[in-house]
Formats: structure tokens, C-alpha cells, sequence
């Protein structure tokens, strides 16, 4: 069984957290609203394929990225704001997912993240 979706880029942690006076990392506003997004996209994707959600099983989840340009940038930076993200909908604890990048692309119109989940033991 897999889980497929698509979401925006995910922020980077740089620009997802500033931290407070007393050395607290806070999400800052913008980011909380892609987090939103992005778990609306994975209960929508859940529901409509069928995903159970884990706790019991590594899960793989293949990553491709599509950036907006050609400016230069590294496909894990916003890894852990998204696995944050998808907490208790797709999988109860992220340290569970193994993350592999399969590719990078530029597309202007429509940058986005497509995400694959599967069970580690279903590939073998």
C-alpha cells in the first residue's frame, strides 16, 4: 500500500522558527500556515486512499522537489518542519520515516513537493 500527495516546498528550518529571548525555537506564523495546508493535503490523501495510519513500521517516503528557480538549495533543508507536519496523520512518530531525495526539478508555474509513503518491508 502506498500514500501519494502533493504539497508546496516546505520552508526551510531557517525560515521556519526564530528563536525567543530565553533560547526557545518558535514556529513563526507563516510557517504554521503551511503546516495547515500541508496536513490538510495528508488527510484528504489519507482518507480518499485508504492509509493506515503506524506506529509499528519504518516507512519510506520518496521525495521529489520542484523548485520555483534556479537559485541554489538543498532538498533536505525543510525536511524536518514537513515530517512535523505529517505527525499523527500519516505516521504517529517521524522517527519512524526513512527519507530518500529521488530528484529535483524546476517548474515556475507550480513548485511543490511530491511525496510517496510505503511500508519499508512492502519493497522487498
Amino acid at each position: 500500500m502506498t500514500l501519494t500527495f502533493t504539497t508546496e516546498v516546505a520552508p526551510s528550518v531557517n525560515h521556519a522558527y526564530f528563536t525567543a529571548r530565553n533560547g526557545m525555537r518558535i514556529l513563526k506564523k507563516e510557517a504554521k500556515k503551511w503546516m495547515e495546508r500541508t496536513r490538510e493535503k495528508a488527510r484528504a490523501a489519507v482518507k480518499e486512499q485508504g492509509w493506515q495510519i503506524t506506529d509499528k513500521e519504518k516507512l519510506v517516503c520518496e521525495i521529489v522537489t520542484y523548485w520555483k528557480d534556479r537559485r541554489r538549495r538543498d532538498v533536505h533543508n525543510g525536511a524536518k518542519v514537513l515530517f512535523d507536519a505529517l505527525e499523527g496523520i500519516v505516521y504517529v512518530d517521524d522517527k519512524t520515516v526513512l527519507p530518500r531525495y529521488i530528484d529535483y526539478c524546476i517548474d515556475k508555474e507550480n513548485p511543490r513537493l511530491e511525496l510517496r509513503f510505503y511500508r519499508k518491508d512492502d519493497v522487498l
